[in-house]
């Protein structure tokens, strides 16, 4: 073993890996930025692989993923990270590592798509004050009616957030196994 991390070539191989990792991260970020509601956030990772996504509350990513599955992307929704089954429903998971930086900005395209139609579905019930706890403010339509914003978000859309996992994110730590 000694032998193997004396060996220089996996060092190349680990950075040829961070470069390509970063490069299609990259390629995700600018997606999303591109793409996605103003209404989404996501983390800014500094390594790893998966972004964590999140929605508005009302959002429910686990019956949206048939939809997203129907448009040829995928991801894995944020309720399967905690033991509830419930909390993170409006979040996902979504991960850069395996696909080309085209291949990626085509799927955030698809997905921004899928999110889109079910947001405005939602910015319908919530005008009509059908969604308890919403009102008609909280779906105003933008000054130049292409777009719905939020009445609370602000102009600069900054969304990109630090790599520290909020809250109710889930640890990643393992608690040992009892016996």
């Amino acid at each position: 073993m000694q032998h193997y991390f004396a060996d220089v070539a996996w060092q190349r191989t680990l950075q040829k890996f961070i470069a390509l990792y970063k490069e299609r991260r990259d390629a995700m970020l600018a997606a999303l930025d591109e793409f996605f509601p103003p209404e989404a956030t996501w983390t800014h990772p500094a390594g790893g692989m998966f972004l964590w996504i999140t929605l508005p509350d009302y959002m429910d990513t686990d019956s949206m993923l048939a939809e997203a599955l129907e448009s040829g992307v995928t991801y894995v929704p944020g309720n399967s990270f905690f033991p509830d089954g419930k909390t993170g429903r409006n979040s996902m998971r979504v991960n850069f590592s395996f696909e080309t930086p085209e291949s990626i900005t085509e799927a955030i395209r698809r997905l921004a798509k899928v999110i889109e139609e079910r947001l405005e579905l939602y910015r319908v019930f919530i005008e009509a004050g059908a969604l308890p706890g919403y009102d008609r403010k909280d779906a105003a339509m933008d000054e130049n009616a292409t777009s719905w914003r939020t009445s609370s978000s602000t102009p600069s859309r900054t969304r990109k957030r630090s790599c520290r996992p909020a809250k109710a994110m889930p640890s990643r730590s393992r608690s040992p196994r009892r016996r």
